[in-house]
């Protein structure tokens, strides 16, 4: 029996450069085993052959590929090798064989690419030859990455036009899809808006619809006064036409000149003055106006002549509306008894001392057919008494006409009351407030106002 520790010595002495480059050292197996000169000088030939193929392999991966920075990356394809260490024993007739393979390190390594193109560059053919031995800047890379795009893009886009178009129609449909999408969307919520506005709207004019009727409700129940009270039907015969008991001629008040009488001696009689503040102290009880209508002003023969201002009653200016220039006053007078207005003259809202503010006008008529007071006590006809039946307005003699009464109403504690800007806004709106008067010749001069907001 023959000891190969001396020939595996040696053969671990022929691989230690494995050892210097991480590399597993190859070992042999069953040291100490017995066997003939034969056996030894095939140990020793595999393990020198295994040592010259180890660096041969060494040396032929270490070669540069060359200096250009320009590299294109190459696939190789190399097999894998294996280093087989053999040691052939022989003991007592019997033979065994025991081998330990290693993979070859060095050629693994060069199938990964990754590894040696960090450090072995490859070159690249397309380069130009002025940039091959040189880095590149980062704006040439930025140009020539922009260069390459635009010519890859325009060589596809004249290869296959159809991919083009095709991008178009679909672009062109979503489009479509999403215009119909947002304009049926944008409908809807205008829709919507548009109804929650004409359903506030109708709900707020609702409220003013009924705030002005109960404002008009009192100058129906003065009407009625004068109709059956008895207690003003001496007024107008008191008074008489035009020019009896003329004051001043063209006289300068508010928006004008006109025509005053003199009412002393008839509208400031403590008893009647008692009698029409507690009638317009009642009215605007019963209706809730107080603070709201403001002033009330009564007219026979078209004079004024009694007035009530906060809850206080007293004689008024004597305006005559029949006879005066007056633009105002003179619509007033033609409105009511030469169109005969049907209903409530109603005008503004206008600016006054107290703010905005609407006023209301009704005219009183007789209603019954005075001819057979025309007769004077010889059974003669009476043209003072018939005369006394009439009212000259402007120029036409108007009969059965009374007078009229009037009411002004504060239009900014109305919209107060109305809570008109807290329903626009609980809808997050805004809103204008108009009044179209068809009911007012907008030629005609005087303060008004035809907006209020």
């Amino acid at each position: 029996m023959v000891d190969l520790n001396g020939e595996s010595r040696r053969a671990s002495q022929d691989l230690s450069g494995f050892d210097s480059a991480g590399l597993q050292r190859p070992t042999s197996i069953e040291s100490g085993v017995s066997g003939g000169s034969e056996n030894e000088e095939l140990l020793h030939g595999s393990q020198t052959g295994l040592a010259q193929t180890a660096w041969a392999s060494v040396q032929t991966a270490g070669k540069k590929r060359g200096s250009s920075p320009y590299r294109r990356k190459n696939t190789l394809d190399t097999d894998t090798d294996s280093i087989t260490v053999a040691a052939t024993q022989q003991s007592q007739g019997s033979s065994q064989f025991t081998s330990t393979t290693v993979s070859n390190l060095w050629n693994s390594l060069i199938r990964k690419e990754s590894i040696w193109d960090t450090l072995q560059p490859q070159e690249d053919d397309d380069v130009p030859e002025e940039f091959a031995e040189k880095s590149a800047s980062g704006l040439t890379i930025c140009a020539m990455s922009a260069w390459y795009e635009f010519r890859h893009n325009a060589k596809c886009f004249f290869s296959h036009p159809v991919i083009v178009f095709a991008s178009l129609a679909v672009f062109a449909l979503v489009c479509g899809v999403g215009m119909w999408a947002i304009t049926g969307q944008k409908d809807a919520v205008v829709q919507e808006r548009q109804n929650t506005a004409a359903f506030v709207a109708t709900e707020t004019a609702g409220y003013f619809a009924s705030e002005f009727k109960k404002a008009f409700l009192p100058l129906y129940s003065l009407r009625e006064a004068v109709h059956h009270s008895g207690y003003f039907d001496h007024l107008a015969t008191e008074i008489g036409r035009y020019p009896n008991r003329l004051l001043k001629v063209n006289a300068t008040i508010p928006g004008g000149l006109a025509n005053v009488r003199n009412v002393t001696g008839i509208c400031d009689n403590p008893e009647l003055l008692a009698k029409w503040d507690n009638l317009v102290d009642t009215v605007n009880k019963e209706q809730d106006l107080n603070g709201m209508v403001f002033r009330y002003r009564m007219a026979p023969k078209n004079v004024f002549c009694l007035d009530s201002k906060g809850g206080n009653a007293m004689v008024d200016n004597g305006v005559d509306t029949s006879n005066s220039e007056h633009p105002f006053w003179s619509m007033v007078a033609t409105d009511l008894f030469i169109k005969r207005w049907e209903g409530l003259h109603v005008f503004g809202p206008f600016i006054s001392p107290k703010g905005e503010t609407f006023c209301t006008h009704l005219s009183i008529w007789t209603n019954k057919d005075n001819r057979g007071d025309w007769v004077d006590a010889e059974g003669g006809l009476s043209m003072t008494n018939m005369l006394d039946d009439h009212i000259n307005v402007h120029g036409t003699e108007v009969q059965n006409a009374w007078g009229f009464v009037m009411n002004y109403l504060d239009w900014a504690e109305m919209k107060k009351r109305s809570k008109m800007e807290e329903r626009f806004s609980n809808v997050a709106m805004d809103f204008e407030l108009n009044r179209q008067e068809h009911d007012v010749d907008p030629e005609m001069p005087g303060p008004r106002v035809r907006k209020a907001l």
